[in-house]
């Protein structure tokens, strides 16, 4: 097998393996929608003797939020082979290709959405978070009466804006975990694609001093294709962010505003405050799913980029096993103060031994360790999972709203 980035004269036959593996018709329009999202030189394809695409994936450059520091991330997308091809090792050779493609290039974590979350765990990604979509009753939403009412209004932009948007998402993940910080490309082609011909609105929330702190964006009200009563319509909120209260309740109010609409959908994160503001909680409806998947490309490059919690001060020893990834198997010493972290390899006897993946969960907050202690996923003493637990904890529970 050999392994490379595909040529530019390659896209068509790129996108026909993607487009058989996950069920939809290679048509002109998908190929143009390839040449505006995909950067050849992002992907990596293996080829069998006769040069014949075998298996592929795209890698997209992103930087993920990480307790509020951007971290470089290879978002890995378009994981397909012939069917002719599969279970003969050949895709589990290209994600290991593909990791040592990525730390050559400087990415310290490798994020996934996948479809067939066994196949990843094997060589080392696992679920580091979990999704949420909240299910807006406007009919039925009241905000408790003793809320402060919102300084500022909500203004409708003429056309979407990313220069006002893009700042004020980067505002909003101060202290996220998951969410990725949307290049121009992004913007364009995931948050503001409008698929199926459906207009987008874009709304701000500006503050009395007339800074903007807030934005949704949504696509138009559209009718259930078998219902022909207006009551029944359908709001798909693409994008939300809120830097201030104001902003938030404002926002939010603005949506409880579609009277018409019998359901206003959007991704939230797991502590979302809104069913505990509104007079009845079961005017919102929570679907949770098991989200993201991530891996550390780079251990010591990982636990140096993220952000760390001002009161986390102390070290910890991890012993590593990443037999998919050698260059991070071993001893790492992480050592935290002032929310900075530094990471050097050591002889020392290890505090903790885990996995790589399941350090993954750890890096996100997704799990603790000393929860996956008791479940069995690493060893370790009370008290060293107990510091570890200190050293690592992030602000916020991790999600990510974006899909690619």
């Amino acid at each position: 097998m050999e392994f490379r980035p595909i040529r530019p004269d390659e896209l068509e036959p790129y996108a026909a393996l993607d487009a058989y593996a996950f069920g939809y018709e290679l048509t002109p329009a998908v190929l143009e929608d390839y040449r505006a999202k995909m950067d050849p030189d992002w992907t990596v394809a293996g080829y069998d003797s006769a040069g014949r695409m075998v298996t592929h994936l795209v890698a997209y450059p992103w930087d993920m939020m990480v307790n509020g520091r951007p971290v470089a991330n290879g978002a890995i997308a378009d994981v397909a082979a012939w069917p002719e091809d599969r279970r003969g090792g050949y895709t589990g050779a290209l994600l290991r290709t593909t990791l040592g493609v990525l730390r050559d290039r400087g990415f310290a974590v490798s994020m996934l959405e996948p479809t067939f979350y066994g196949l990843y765990q094997r060589f080392g990604w696992a679920q580091a978070a979990q999704t949420h979509r909240a299910t807006l009753r406007p009919g039925q939403m009241r905000l408790l009466p003793n809320l402060p009412a919102p300084r500022g209004r909500a203004e409708s932009l003429p056309e979407p804006d990313i220069g006002l948007l893009a700042p004020l998402h980067r505002a909003a993940l101060a202290t996220e975990n998951g969410p990725l910080l949307r290049t121009d490309g992004y913007w364009r082609y995931w948050t503001l694609n409008r698929r199926g011909g459906v207009p987008f609105r874009t709304v701000v929330w500006r503050e009395p001093s007339g800074n903007l702190t807030g934005y949704a964006v949504h696509r138009y009200p559209v009718r259930d294709g078998a219902i022909h009563h207006p009551v029944d319509q359908e709001v798909l909120v693409n994008g939300f962010a809120a830097c201030t209260t104001d902003a938030y309740l404002g926002l939010m109010g603005y949506l409880m505003r579609h009277d018409l609409a019998a359901r206003v959908r959007l991704k939230v994160p797991p502590d979302d405050p809104l069913p505990a503001l509104l007079t009845d909680p079961l005017a919102v409806e929570r679907e949770t799913w098991p989200g993201f998947m991530l891996r550390l490309v780079s251990v010591p490059d990982a636990l140096e980029a993220r952000g760390y919690e001002a009161r986390a001060h102390g070290q910890v020893v991890l012993r590593v096993v990443d037999p998919d990834a050698p260059w991070n198997d071993g001893s790492w010493r992480l050592e935290v103060a002032d929310g900075r972290a530094r990471v050097t390899a050591t002889s020392s006897p290890p505090d903790v031994t885990l996995p790589a993946s399941v350090l993954a969960a750890l890096y996100t907050g997704y799990l603790s360790a000393r929860r996956a202690q008791f479940c069995g996923l690493l060893e370790a003493d009370k008290d060293a999972a107990a510091r570890a637990d200190a050293i690592i904890a992030t602000a916020r529970p991790p999600w990510n709203p974006d899909g690619f």
